[in-house]
């Protein structure tokens, strides 16, 4: 699950910014059965846990992103998102 949470959240990243360069920061971390993946980047500003799918898509990888994981936690600090979620 955390490899999958990780590749959404990047694809995610990519798409927003449309091949524009970007950096990203990622940190991983495990607290007892938990593991804790973090994400910065300096892309546009995209908060995962406003996100409304589209009609015409079954599925789409923030709605995998939210059922696969436990919490997700979105902030937008010196022109950073910085998303943080639990697997």
């Amino acid at each position: 699950r955390v490899g999958v949470a990780l590749e959404e959240m990047i694809i995610n990243i990519e798409k927003i910014n449309s091949g524009k360069k970007i950096d990203v920061d990622v940190r991983i971390k495990s607290e007892g059965e938990k593991i804790i993946v973090a994400i910065r980047d300096n892309g546009k500003s995209f908060n995962p846990l406003e996100y409304q799918p589209q009609e015409n898509y079954k599925t789409d990888g923030i709605t995998i992103l939210k059922s696969i994981t436990k919490n997700i936690q979105y902030s937008r600090t010196l022109s950073l998102n910085q998303t943080v979620i639990e697997v």
